[in-house]
């Protein structure tokens, strides 16, 4: 059974889409929900690795990381990951890169977090270079202002002599 995005047409941010039970798209009138989406995954991914030793981590990061990225809150399986401190790491840096491009989370009631429909603006497009280059271009620009500034003391100066 392939449950895979790339098997259904799947839509993130809290949508739905017609999919048969096999994943792939179909003319069904109920919509999988993103919740299914992530269940779905979730037995698909158990099916495989189910006994595998650790397999539990291994799944509580699964779900924390699509439970994010469909539905845009948190698992209530993050206490999990982060308390067994095998992926523990590997989630902060998905928190880490998601706040440093710009995604800001805001508390639910139930304590945990869910991403909010604004996102701050951090330049995320613009590569190192770019950004050093701004930078350059900026100092050179207060650097000519105050030469400018100097000149007209200098005058202001010359003429009170």
């Amino acid at each position: 059974r392939d449950t895979s995005p790339s098997a259904s047409s799947y839509s993130g941010s809290g949508g739905s889409v017609p999919t048969s039970g096999s994943g792939a798209p179909s003319s069904s009138t109920r919509p999988r929900t993103n919740e299914e989406y992530v269940k779905d995954q979730i037995e698909s991914f158990r099916e495989r690795y189910g006994k595998i030793s650790g397999y539990n981590y291994a799944e509580a990061y699964l779900e924390a990381i699509l439970s994010l990225a469909t539905t845009g809150k948190e698992s209530p399986r993050v206490k999990e990951v982060l308390e067994s401190e095998v992926y523990d790491e590997s989630y902060r840096r998905v928190i880490s890169v998601l706040k440093s491009v710009g995604v800001v989370f805001e508390e639910l009631p139930s304590g945990r977090f869910q991403i909010a429909r604004k996102l701050k603006d951090q330049n995320f497009c613009l590569s190192m270079m770019d950004m050093i280059e701004m930078k350059k271009e900026a100092a050179d620009t207060n650097e000519e202002v105050l030469d400018v500034e100097n000149v007209n003391d200098d005058a202001v100066d010359a003429d009170s002599d």
